[in-house]
């Protein structure tokens, strides 16, 4: 009777449950390329006004002469938190088992429940013990989707890693060049997730007369409509309200009235198109974004103390040249391509990431040390004078007509406080102006980045702070290891860092 319906909603829950685990994150621009700096990282990224920290001149051109090394190779790894959680559900045999039972028997339970409403097939009338043994698979088969979707949405998967090359020629000059490439992917949960999450009990036929049917079949529209609407347009949706409603007014359905309602619901569903199943896809159930992108940065440092009566003032001037490759898609974008495999997300992105853009930019640093009490301030402003890039893209494409390198000027201020040799204390204000995508949305407070590093027997640095609301910490250990559990700015979720670096 209701043939397409049963149809579309098994295409729905199938298309969901694929889904989920595989595509992520709405990201903004602008943002700018800096290097993973793991030491800043468990320390609130509060880099201004300490030189000690790797890659610090990136920050602060300032920063050049009080570092001590002469030479560094950093290699550096991050990994999204969520993964985790996402690794531990799929690692777990039960689970994997029930996802795979799930995908493997909802059109076995649809087929039943549709052979089941075939009155050709049963003599005119309708099987209920096969109708009701399809609606216990099917509820099998939700129950595993919707643990599928709790353990595997609305998470952030990332991955990236960067390596950066440092050489200080002398106390003025330095030379640094570094590549940082991420991949970010999310995948929300949209307004029909909490519908299909809220699927607890799907209704059974009670018996074979024409009022068990129409009770059947309005019970389980209603309890599927919000999952089914999602699917039509707003005509179409009215339309099958009203053979629902007209249906359901029946207070003695006849024949002629269930074939009549059957009609209505395939005149109704037979009319969608795929744009629509995809943007419903895309946008109420799993909207998508994904973003990746690689940069790196060829840079000239120079550092001077420009007054002879007092040589406690730094200034310092990066000259840097920005490649950037990146790529992103969304649901929109997915929606109309008629995007209905992976490959063809990953083929999206590839058309994208082949392209390259080069931009040029100049820091800005002023640094001044106090030494009694030991206490540095400092200022910074990178990007200053820059130039933008953008990608030569399709109009389809998220990226077009978007500049996709931008280069913010952003401001800097903070301080560094050595109360005792073991104990370093960092405070920095971040994008004084709020021009980059990293706040949008956030208040003041979120620009205020604090840190401190302790030296536990010069052999373990402790770290711990607070970066844009939110706390982090670091350990630093021998051989020039290095970890961090921080937030991304960029992607506003929990990440794993760990650095190798050499110095001389």
């Amino acid at each position: 009777m209701k043939k397409d319906l049963f149809k579309l909603l098994r295409q729905g829950a199938v298309l969901v449950l694929l889904a989920c685990p595989a595509w992520a994150s709405a990201l903004g621009l602008p943002f700018g390329s800096p290097p993973l700096v793991i030491e800043a990282k468990g320390m609130g990224n509060a880099v201004v006004a300490d030189g000690s920290l790797f890659n610090a001149t990136a920050y602060n051109p300032a920063l050049l002469e009080s570092m001590s090394d002469f030479g560094e190779v950093h290699l550096e790894l991050n990994l999204g938190n969520d993964p985790l959680g996402i690794i531990d559900y799929l690692t777990n045999h039960y689970n994997i088992q029930n996802l795979q039972d799930a995908v493997s028997n909802v059109r076995p339970a649809f087929n039943q429940i549709n052979d089941a409403l075939n009155l050709s097939n049963h003599g005119g009338s309708v099987d209920v013990n096969e109708y009701n043994q399809g609606v216990d698979g099917l509820q099998n088969a939700v129950t595993n989707i919707q643990t599928a979707i709790s353990k595997l949405t609305n998470k952030t998967l990332q991955v990236g890693a960067g390596l950066q090359l440092a050489f200080k020629i002398d106390d003025n000059w330095g030379f640094q060049a570094y590549n940082t490439s991420q991949a970010a992917f999310y995948v929300g949960r949209g307004n029909l997730i909490p519908s299909l999450l809220a699927l607890l009990s799907l209704p059974k036929m009670q018996g074979s007369s024409n009022t068990q049917i129409q009770a059947a079949a309005v019970s389980m529209y209603n309890n599927t409509s919000s999952v089914v609407n999602a699917f039509l347009t707003p005509s179409q949706q009215q339309q099958l309200n009203a053979a629902v409603t007209t249906f359901q007014g029946k207070s003695s359905p006849t024949n002629t009235d269930v074939q009549n309602f059957t009609n209505s619901v395939n005149s109704v569903l037979s009319s969608i198109d795929t744009q629509t199943s995809q943007q419903a896809l895309f946008d109420d159930i799993a909207p998508i974004t994904a973003l990746v992108y690689s940069d790196t940065v060829l840079m000239a440092t120079y550092c001077t103390r420009p007054l002879e009566s007092d040589g406690n003032l730094t200034t310092g001037i990066n000259v840097k040249a920005v490649n950037r490759r990146i790529a992103s898609v969304n649901s929109p974008f997915l929606a109309t391509q008629n995007t209905s495999k992976f490959s063809d997300i990953g083929d999206d992105l590839k058309n994208d990431i082949e392209q390259s853009t080069w931009r040029w930019g100049v820091d800005l640093g002023f640094l001044y040390n106090f030494d009694d009490p030991k206490v540095a301030v400092g200022a910074s402003a990178t990007d200053l004078i820059h130039s933008t890039a953008t990608l030569n893209t399709n109009p389809s494409d998220p990226l077009y007509g978007l500049v996709t390198d931008s280069a913010p000027t952003v401001l800097r201020i903070g301080a560094s406080y050595k109360p005792m040799p073991e104990l370093t204390v960092n405070a920095d204000i971040d994008d004084l102006f709020g021009n980059t995508s990293y706040y949008q949305g956030l208040d003041a407070f979120s620009h205020v980045d604090f840190g401190f590093n302790y030296n536990l027997l010069g052999i373990l640095q402790l770290r711990g702070g607070v970066t844009n609301d939110n706390l982090c910490g670091g350990l630093g250990l021998p051989f020039g290891i290095q970890y961090a559990f921080a937030v991304d700015n960029l992607t506003q979720s929990y990440n794993h860092y760990l650095q190798f670096d050499v110095a001389f």
